[in-house]
């Protein structure tokens, strides 16, 4: 398995989207070695240069098959992302350099090769490959180097839960994926689709064990083995999704609460450098608060529905608002 390296995304989403959701520059700094580490190795080792333009080499995908695939989504946008969050982060902490420009030069290249796996319908899995599986989604969720509202995400997203359901209820035997169900869930709440997201969501109950965990996968209706956090990671970032948002210098509220849902809260959910609770009632409205935890000065517009305020707060400053 030493060309699975779609893995290394992961990590480097994990370091950057940190940064996006605590606003310390001090921690993206500490981290920057890494960041660059991952970089310089996808730059050696995994991206090419052919006459076709930026691509890379046959990896194993997203499906862990020994059998490698070439420009597989996930490890393609993956590519991305890796190279754009050192660029950006080398940009943000004034350390651009001659390197990191290159990176943003071949990650826009690598972009390119992406576009050629959307057949009109969704993004194939890999290049030569007619199929659809979860790197079909990669690029748009959790690399995110696709915009959620994209109209090739959007239609992705359907044609994956198409395929997801009629997988689900084959030859009358029940296959649940509670990883991809999240996965899921969390796209369609991005795209303010709270009731589809919700009714995905109902998928992974069978999968839950009395102690909050996940099983990884249910073939025929049982459990193959307990897993180590990645389904219910999926899950909870798309229940996060349905109450909480950040899109560029806007933290939204309770973007995609379903219509069932005629009350819900939560508290101390991070956005945007704001530590954010607040709670939703459907016949009183909002109310809640927001603090700075950030070490500089943070502006953002909150945004509930059709009401939206600026605000400008000091490290520690905290501001209370309530919305009918």
């Amino acid at each position: 398995m030493k060309f699975q390296a779609h893995n290394n995304a992961s990590y480097a989403n994990e370091i950057w989207q940190y940064y996006q959701f605590t606003q310390d520059k001090l921690l993206l700094a500490e981290f920057l070695p890494i960041l660059e580490g991952l970089a310089t190795f996808f730059m050696e080792g995994i991206i090419v240069k052919t006459e076709r333009g930026w691509e890379i080499g046959p990896l194993v995908g997203v499906h862990e098959s020994p059998v490698k695939v070439k420009n597989d989504g996930i490890s393609l946008s993956g590519t991305i992302a890796i190279l754009e969050h050192y660029a950006g982060a080398a940009r943000l902490l004034d350390q651009e350099n001659d390197f990191s420009r290159r990176c943003n030069e071949v990650a826009a290249g690598l972009r390119l090769t992406l576009d050629q796996l959307y057949n009109g319908v969704y993004f194939r899995s890999a290049e030569g490959e007619k199929d659809i599986n979860m790197s079909s989604i990669g690029p748009v969720y959790p690399m995110r180097v696709i915009s959620f509202t994209d109209a090739r995400a959007i239609s992705t997203d359907q044609a994956m839960l198409d395929y997801l359901h009629s997988r689900a209820r084959r030859a009358g035997k029940r296959y649940n994926f509670p990883w991809a169900w999240g996965m899921m869930a969390t796209l369609f709440a991005r795209q303010g689709k709270g009731d589809t997201a919700w009714e995905i969501l109902q998928e992974t109950r069978p999968t839950i064990c009395q102690f909050g965990g996940m099983t990884e996968v249910m073939e025929g209706d049982e459990w193959n083995m307990q897993y180590f956090g990645t389904a219910q990671g999926a899950v909870v970032t798309a229940l996060h999704n349905l109450v909480l948002q950040e899109e560029d210098e806007a933290v939204v509220l309770f973007p995609a609460v379903p219509s069932g849902w005629k009350s819900t809260s939560f508290e101390n959910l991070l956005a945007g450098g704001l530590e954010v609770s607040a709670v939703y009632q459907s016949h009183a409205g909002v109310t809640g608060k927001v603090k700075n935890i950030a070490p500089q000065v943070i502006e953002r517009q909150l945004v509930w529905g059709s009401y939206a305020i600026k605000i400008c707060l000091d490290p520690g400053e905290t501001y209370a608002f309530k919305w009918k």
